[in-house]
């Protein structure tokens, strides 16, 4: 979180000392839980709010980290960039919980970091997919990869499937000391755009269902067995320059 404050304020000052292409847009989001990589992390809702920068078409800060991206052509865009991940409660700054619950072995990680790169195909009627892979660079140094692909259903709704492979020792930071590399989950999951929030704003809906495989991996410390989770996300966003 400390690391996210001080982008936003270093975003800030290079917006006031530059005159160049700079787009910020507001965000306010809603999960009805914390899932990460199939992991459940926090078992009550939460909600934050905060700013984006988006710099020439290039370079965007926001929630969670850095990116730089190229058009590469009307379908095909390329991302790289660096994220943070903290397990802890959430709680202060622009995310807040919206439930009774605390801390336990769902929370035994310490906070890390890491760089990945991303390639993202979309084309019209709803059709998507995308293909990520991330290194840790602060505590375990693993290897994860993140595939899914969607299509549309219905008017500004579409539906997909995503599946996330890693190395044992990024499984093993995510699930605990037991588990083992390979296909760690499997997900399921509805998204809607819906372009018609007051002031010109944008509603994202996404409801996910997320199963981690392997029996040594939903057994291990800090799943003990809740191997499936559902989750229902909602971010509305508000382009303000």
């Amino acid at each position: 979180m400390n690391i996210l404050i001080r982008l936003l304020i270093f975003s800030f000052f290079w917006v006031n000392a530059y005159a160049g292409p700079v787009d910020i847009t507001f965000a306010t989001f809603y999960s009805s839980k914390r899932v990460y990589r199939g992991a459940l992390i926090w078992d009550q809702p939460v909600m934050g709010f905060g700013p984006s920068f988006t710099f020439y078409d290039k370079f965007s800060i926001g929630k969670g980290g850095i990116s730089y991206f190229k058009k590469l052509d009307d379908h095909l865009t390329f991302k790289v960039g660096y994220n943070y991940f903290d397990d802890s409660e959430p709680g202060g700054g622009p995310i807040l919980k919206l439930g009774g619950s605390s801390e336990d072995f769902k929370n035994n990680r310490k906070p890390t970091s890491d760089i990945y790169i991303d390639l993202s195909y979309r084309k019209r009627r709803g059709l998507s997919s995308t293909f990520t892979m991330s290194k840790d660079i602060t505590r375990h140094h693993g290897i994860y990869a993140y595939s899914s692909a969607s299509m549309g259903i219905a008017p500004f709704v579409s539906a997909g499937l995503g599946v996330g492979i890693a190395n044992e020792s990024h499984n093993q930071y995510v699930y605990g000391p037991e588990g083992v590399g390979g296909i760690g989950h499997i997900d399921g999951f509805i998204a809607a755009m819906l372009p018609f929030l007051p002031y010109k704003g944008r509603l994202l809906l996404k409801w996910s269902r997320i199963e981690i495989t392997q029996s040594e991996n939903v057994q291990a410390e800090y799943i003990q067995g809740n191997h499936l989770n559902h989750s229902l996300s909602m971010v509305a966003l508000w382009k303000i320059l």
